[in-house]
């Protein structure tokens, strides 16, 4: 009985086993073999810690939706400062080595002494021009009143549809220090005017219809001065500022809001009214017809004007410390892609302050590159000339590249398709309205960029081309821009870099399964041209050496911490990789295994030109894991270089390297051929002067047996 509950307890427990393993998941590190084969190992990175929101010092509701993630390291310098850029809370981050917020931006001025007048009236700021231009003066009180309340809401106040005729009761304690009563205000506090510096940048001229006219009033004097608002005060009386003059200014605009003259608020019982609202349409005209030039003028007089972030998409620093046009200055600058304002901000970093705004070209400058679309920025980097390289939303043509100036030069890594015949002739023969029909169709979108450490070559990401005869390209995905723009990446791995080789290309409706090529959202390289790149569809980080071949992949999907959910940034940091998940709103740090330390160490090595060092941490891979294939190549490569060619062919055909074993086998061969060709010949040579001469002496003894014998037939 006991044998049987036995033999009962095993075929459950086999049967468990088999099904755990049925329904188990593969191993989420692996590689390929020169078949497209899987080769399962250990994982060449794996997940180590991660930084949400309050451990990095942001707070955790306040990091909303991190977008791009970027770390700068001064080529001169110590200095390392990270970017994370969140593009719902209208922020840039700033963290130390440490990963802990040390500054944040969401604002910056504007050096309107760098920009011509055409050029300022391009620029946005909070998703609207900065130059006003209104057709109605009742659309400007619409519309400031609908901005200011979203103001009030992102900079946390309690309040809610402020209006024109509660303004002044809503506002009198808020625009310029805070509290809720006389008693209880601060003046050390800073109201809503002073925390939306872009706002009250943008509103400026606006509001110093509610400041202009009284120029003797010292207390809306102190009120203007803390709110930044350009009050030209001319008088002699010394400046004030207390609770009345914040009343005042409420009790101002409110009054320009409703074009009135009440007096809501009094000091030491005289009325304080700044300006004349009493006669409705001439006002309303004035505002009309002066908007644009006064907003234009309040620029100019303003050395704090402010540019407020909308929707930013990634941020991006670099040092240019010598350029090719001598007439430029060394600069270091930190580039934003402004998405929502449309426009990419060239900010001095030591400054902070706006030296170049790039805005849609058609703008200012009549160069056809947008003509019925708007500029997007999504993603931005630059070379060590300065030339700015720019990704935008829905553009097809290529990468924007623009000079160091911001002028646009031309579309750069354009990805073509493959044509049929047919469609040649048909675009041959189509209307522009037809040939525009099909450009979406024809190329295809960027989607991220890196520079490498010496700032010559961009590399970058592309949605896989999908050709006019219905068929994918998918080997083009990553590329290495020169400055030329020629794609010079190395392919000379066992199939070209473009992450999972093998997938499933069609699948019934409903299969949860991701179907189709990877989809690659970033990318990064290290300074011995080692780059990683996202696959977005699979969570997977693909890792390859600068010869294109695929070292490692590594990551897994899921919800959780330690895997990836929504991959969308990724950066070399010394050993370790940072990637930024947008869903689980963290920085999540990858570490090297002890076989991907391994493989990292062989291929510095061998990329500094060390390759007795990189065959001896091949070995170490070897030992690790006898069936990755690419470790055997690298050993192969030190008998190469070290004339045995026998023992390099062994570790190349182990390896399945085809064209380095032909190599290998030709050296071989020529090694035998000078080895054994000498004595050979020499004996070949030997053996035929021999045979003449034993031919010769033959003949001769030949001859005088002949003689001997006619001599003894005369005798006779």
């Amino acid at each position: 009985m006991k044998r049987i509950i036995s033999k009962i307890f095993i075929l459950v427990l086999a049967f468990s086993l088999v099904g755990l393993g049925l329904h188990s998941k593969a191993a989420t590190g692996y590689s390929y073999d020169h078949n497209k084969k899987i080769i399962y190992s250990a994982e060449g990175l794996i997940y180590d810690h991660s930084f949400d929101g309050q451990t990095l010092g942001i707070g955790y509701s306040n990091l909303t939706s991190p977008e791009d993630f970027f770390i700068f390291n001064h080529p001169t310098t110590d200095e390392v400062k990270m970017y994370l850029t969140d593009s719902k809370a209208n922020s840039v981050y700033v963290l130390d080595t440490s990963f802990h917020m040390i500054d944040s931006y969401n604002s910056f001025v504007l050096d309107q002494t760098k920009f011509s007048d055409d050029q300022l009236k391009a620029i946005r700021s909070n998703g609207s021009e900065i130059v006003v231009k209104y057709d109605s003066a009742s659309r400007i009180v619409d519309d400031f009143l609908k901005e200011f309340n979203k103001s009030l809401k992102a900079n946390g106040f309690a309040l809610s549809n402020v209006t024109a005729d509660n303004f002044y009761e809503s506002t009198k304690y808020i625009l310029v220090g805070n509290g809720e009563d006389d008693a209880s205000w601060d003046s050390t506090k800073q109201g809503i005017l002073e925390l939306d510096k872009a706002f009250t940048s943008k509103w400026a001229w606006y509001l110093s219809y509610a400041a202009s006219a009284n120029l003797n009033n010292e207390y809306l004097l102190g009120a203007c001065t803390k709110a930044n608002i350009g009050y030209d005060y001319q008088g002699a009386t010394p400046e004030v500022y207390d609770v009345s003059s914040a009343k005042m200014l409420a009790n101002n605009i409110a009054n320009l809001l409703k074009y009135s003259n009440d007096t809501l608020h009094e000091v030491e019982g005289a009325s304080y009214v700044a300006s004349d609202f009493s006669n409705k349409d001439a006002v309303q005209a004035k505002l009309v017809s002066d908007c644009s030039e006064m907003s234009l003028a309040a620029i100019r007089n303003n050395e704090n004007y402010v540019i407020g972030l909308a929707n930013p998409k990634s941020t991006y620093r670099s040092v240019i410390t010598k350029f090719a046009d001598e007439s430029l200055d060394n600069r270091d600058f930190i580039y934003i892609c402004d998405y929502d304002n449309n426009q990419v901000l060239c900010i001095d970093s030591q400054t902070l302050k706006i030296n170049i705004v790039i805005t849609n070209p058609n703008e200012y400058e009549n160069v056809p590159v947008f003509d019925a679309q708007v500029f997007q920025p999504q993603k931005v980097v630059t070379d060590n000339a300065g030339r700015i390289y720019v990704i935008a939303n829905s553009v097809f043509e290529g990468i924007l590249q623009f000079d160091a100036s911001g002028i646009y030069k031309r579309f750069t890594g354009v990805n073509n398709v493959t044509l049929t015949a047919w469609d040649i002739f048909w675009l041959s023969v189509s209307t522009e309205a037809q040939y525009e029909s099909r450009k979406s169709y024809i190329n295809t979108t960027f989607t991220s960029m890196a520079v490498d450490v010496s700032g010559t070559f961009i590399y970058s990401t592309a949605s896989p081309i999908t050709n006019s005869n219905g068929s994918v390209n998918s080997t083009a995905m990553i590329k290495k821009l020169n400055p030329a723009g020629k794609d010079v990446l190395r392919r000379n791995g066992y199939a070209p870099p473009q992450g999972d080789l093998t997938y499933v290309a069609d699948t019934a409706n409903g299969a949860e399964i991701a179907v189709g090529p990877s989809s690659f959202n970033a990318i990064a390289v290290n300074e011995y041209g080692m780059y990683t790149v996202v696959d977005s569809k699979r969570n997977r980080l693909f890792t390859y050496d600068n010869e294109g071949h695929l070292l490692y992949i590594s990551g897994e999907s899921g919800k959780y911490t330690n895997v990836l959910d929504a991959p969308v940034a990724i950066q070399y940091y010394g050993g370790d990789i940072v990637v930024l998940d947008k869903n689980t709103k963290e920085l999540k740090v990858f570490v090297s295994t002890e076989i991907g330390s391994y493989i990292n160490k062989a291929v510095e090595q061998e990329y500094r030109g060390d390759i007795d060092t990189a065959a001896e941490y091949w070995k170490k891979v070897i030992k690790f894991n006898a069936n990755y294939e690419y470790a055997y190549v690298g050993v192969g490569k030190k008998y190469l270089k070290d004339k045995e060619y026998k023992i390099a062919m062994q570790y190349f055909k182990s390896g399945s390297n085809k064209l380095q074993y032909s190599e290998a086998y030709k050296l071989y061969r020529n090694n035998l051929i000078k080895r054994y060709a000498p004595p050979v010949l020499y004996t070949v040579v030997g053996l035929v002067i021999v045979l003449v001469v034993v031919k010769i002496i033959r003949k001769k003894l030949g001859k005088g047996k002949k003689k001997e014998e006619l001599n003894m037939g005369e005798d006779e």
